[in-house]
Order: C-alpha cells, then structure tokens, then sequence
C-alpha cells in the first residue's frame, strides 16, 4: 500500500494539475476554451506543460544535485521554499503570457490566476506552516470543474467532476497513510484549493 501510495502521490501531483485541468477542458468543454484544432490543441496543452510541469521539476532536481534539498518528496517543510518559490515564478510567468501575449479565453484565464494564487498563497504559508500542497492542487481541479458546471452550459464536464473528486479524495488519504501530512494540513489544503479556484471562475467569468 505504500508503494501504491508513493506512485498515485507521483503522478497525481500539483505540478500536473495544470496540465490536466488543460488538456481536460480542451477536449471535454472545446467551446469555452476558444476555437482550435486538434493540432494546435496539442501545441497548448505542450507548452503548459514545458512551462508549468518540465522547467519547476528540473528546478526541483538541480537544487538537489546542489544539495540545497535533501530529498525530492520534500517531506521537511523548509526545503519546500525554494521549490515553491521557483514554481511561483514559472507560474506567474506563464499567467502574464497567456493573459496579456495570447489572450486566451476567460475560462483559461481563470484556471490559470486561480493556480497561481494558490501557489502563491500555499508559498507564503510554508514560510511558517506546513501545508499540503497535493490536497490543494486536487481539491482546486474540483472546484474549477464544479463551479464551470454551474456557469456554462457545458454538461461534458459531469464525469471529469466525479473523477476528479475520486482522485481528490484518494490523493489525500495516500498523503495522509504517507503520513507526510497531518489531517489538518490535508483539510486546510484542499479547502484552500478548492475556495480559490472556484472563486476565480466567478471572478472572471
């Protein structure tokens, strides 16, 4: 069970949802993420994961060739930060151009400002307090895609909700049978996710 925890804990990670929030909302609700083909639907969901996936996670492995972290899981709270930092950056990096270069859809502008506050804020917060990072970036992907069902007429996105909820719940018992988290810092963390990301929708939609 704990090698089934460590793997899902790999794969279903923070720096993913991006992506897979993406690739979901282009294939399951293509019209209120702006009109594309195929192709160039591939190009979009590469290039978030190049800047919000690839570059944090060669970040994170040059700063333990460095020895600045100990290991890669981060388990201590103070090696957090400086991953956390980097990610922000490459979070807010990728926010300004989409928003402001490619103008993209209100939905995308949503998921991705309602990410990097996340991120920002969990940041912040691991400056004094652990917190878990996963529960939020799970809990986050529930409240994007429940609160896209209550302001669009998009009903394609029924079942990526309830598997997105399946995984959230998942995700957050591994880390806590893991025991790198506390119950609070896994309930804090996905309610974090959860109220920022549903919010941003209402915000900017």
């Amino acid at each position: 069970m704990r090698k089934i925890a460590l793997v899902f804990s790999a794969i279903y990670q923070p720096l993913l949802m991006t992506t897979i929030l993406i690739s979901v909302m282009l294939w399951y609700a293509p019209n209120t993420m702006g009109q594309m083909n195929d192709k160039a639907r591939w190009i979009l969901i590469g290039i978030f994961a190049l800047l919000t996936f690839v570059l944090p996670v060669i970040s994170i492995i040059l700063l333990k060739l460095t020895k600045n972290i100990t290991r890669l899981e981060m388990n201590d709270r103070r090696e957090r930060i400086w991953p956390l930092i980097f990610t922000t950056i490459y979070y807010g990096v990728t926010t300004y151009w989409m928003v402001f270069q490619f103008r993209v859809s209100n939905p995308m502008i949503a998921l991705m400002v309602g990410v990097l506050a996340t991120i920002l804020i969990i940041t912040i917060i691991t400056l004094f307090w652990k917190i878990s990072a996963h529960s939020a970036g799970a809990w986050g992907g529930v409240g994007f895609f429940i609160a896209m069902m209550q302001k669009t007429v998009e009903t394609n996105l029924f079942w990526p909700t309830i598997v997105t909820i399946l995984l959230a719940g998942l995700i957050s018992t591994a880390r806590l049978y893991l025991r790198v988290h506390s119950p609070r810092q896994v309930f804090l963390g996905g309610l974090l996710g959860y109220i920022i990301c549903f919010t941003s929708i209402y915000i900017f939609l």
